[in-house]
């Protein structure tokens, strides 16, 4: 990964891993239906990067799935744990991007703070934090637009 510095990151039983060349920039909560059925929780606390610095060491302990249409978020699960560990998403004209749990990256200061939750619609419970709150699909999609152009810019 051109000498530069690696971040180990794997699922809490440690089966699925993979490094990281660079740490994410974005981080957001989720509360979309799909993210509690995944996470088992009320929602995701997820970070976004551009997938070319996410080299998967294990990729045959990662079971991959989408949960909707296309385009969609192809998330990729521990065969071994269950624990979400990596979602990728294709979209025509832009580079491949990476969503990873912030559970599974390493303690690190370069490490992203979360921005804001989206989707926060369909919450299942309300969050008593200071964050700003976007509730439809569509306006959660917009907010994060300006986040995930700034990635695709600056790599």
């Amino acid at each position: 990964m051109n000498g530069k510095q690696l971040h180990e990151a794997a699922c809490p039983c440690g089966a699925a891993r993979f490094t990281l060349s660079r740490m994410p920039k974005t981080r957001f909560f989720c509360h979309c239906t799909i993210c509690q059925k995944v996470y088992k929780r009320p929602f995701s606390d997820v970070t976004v990067m551009l997938a070319k610095h996410v080299h998967i060491d294990h990729k045959a302990h990662i079971s991959f799935d989408q949960y909707k249409a296309p385009p969609a978020l192809d998330r990729g699960i521990c065969k071994l744990c269950e624990h979400p560990v990596v979602g990728l998403l294709s979209s025509p004209g832009l580079p491949k991007l990476a969503f990873i749990p912030a559970m599974v990256l390493p303690s690190d200061p370069a490490a992203p703070m979360a921005k804001r939750h989206i989707h926060y619609g369909t919450r299942v419970e309300d969050v008593a934090d200071d964050l700003p709150k976007t509730e439809s699909e569509l306006m959660s999609n917009l907010v994060l637009l300006p986040a995930i152009m700034r990635i695709v810019l600056n790599g």
